[in-house]
């Protein structure tokens, strides 16, 4: 039984790891974020192509959104406060599906080792900051805010201290860019600052073709993307590997498709298909191990029974 409880810890582990829910990964294994950050003080090649930096409130997203539609490639440095492991080697991208070129700030980093590794780097890009008046961008934080806090604000003075509390608590406001700035300037070839105007849906166009005549990427057969504001941007279809079943069937017709693909080149595709296929006999083990616990139980009752 104790055997039963250490596989089914395993396989939900790999699960988290597999469908990178590094979250509720960190939450479990703390440990896990710090080797994770610690990670790129190994020596390893620095590789990207411009740096943005954003916040709430400003437009991220959208803009990354349009970004990702000219395949830019934007990837978030922090995940839930951990540095992601070789990030600045866009080749690798931390253990993503797709390489990275560009660096994206979305937050004043709390982990205490993002200054240093942030000292480290040496390779100089453009820095993009994203930027709108103050006044908005705690208007949209603070509204936000209060929707999810509805239930503890019963009055004006409630609501007044609320405002002041969000303001000192958000990270991701533009007053605490001061000290992001400060941490990747000396890796600033050349400061860009996108305004409102820049990315709303007059001006996204202008700023998509500059984007990409700079860096090089293609944005002909994306520009009624762009132009449309982001109600025709395409979805991208997300796809599942296999799943494990315990019939035999099944197993075949899954498995062998998977073996069909394993002379890959990417070292990071090949351990994800390993890591499939250890979660897929973990998974046949698991059901029966379950099976064989179910019978030696009825068989019991049967036992006191009789």
């Amino acid at each position: 039984m104790q055997l039963f409880v250490f596989m089914r810890k395993v396989k939900n582990m790999l699960k988290m790891i597999r469908g990178r829910r590094w979250g509720l990964l960190w939450d479990r294994m703390p440990f896990a974020k710090v080797i994770f950050t610690l990670t790129n003080f190994i020596p390893h090649p620095q590789s990207y192509k411009y740096i943005i930096l954003g916040g709430h409130g400003v437009g991220l997203t959208a803009f990354l959104h349009y970004l990702e539609s000219i395949h830019a490639k934007p990837c978030q440095v922090l995940t839930y406060e951990a540095v992601r492991p070789f990030i600045f080697w866009r080749k690798f991208n931390g253990f993503s599906k797709q390489s990275s070129d560009g660096l994206v700030f979305d937050k004043a980093p709390l982990n205490a080792y993002a200054p240093s590794i942030f000292k480290s780097l040496k390779y100089k890009v453009p820095l993009y900051q994203i930027i709108r008046d103050p006044i908005s961008i705690i208007k949209s934080n603070i509204n936000v805010s209060m929707f999810h806090a509805i239930s503890k604000i019963n009055s004006q003075e409630d609501a007044s201290n609320y405002l002041f509390l969000t303001i000192d608590h958000i990270e991701h406001l533009m007053f605490h860019f001061t000290s992001e700035r400060a941490l990747v300037s000396h890796i600033a070839s050349e400061v860009h600052y996108l305004r409102m105007r820049d990315i709303d849906d007059s001006g996204m166009l202008h700023t998509m073709q500059s984007f990409a005549s700079k860096f090089g990427y293609n944005l002909d057969s994306q520009s009624s993307d762009v132009v449309g504001g982001g109600a025709n941007l395409p979805l991208k279809a997300q796809t599942t590997n296999f799943q494990a079943h315990i019939f035999l069937p099944n197993f075949i017709s899954q498995i062998i498709p998977q073996l069909i693909w394993i002379p890959f080149k990417n070292p990071l595709s090949r351990a994800r298909f390993f890591l499939d296929v250890f979660l897929m006999f973990l998974n046949i083990i698991m059901r029966f191990s379950s099976s064989l616990h179910l019978l030696v139980s009825m068989g019991n009752l049967s036992k006191k029974s009789i």
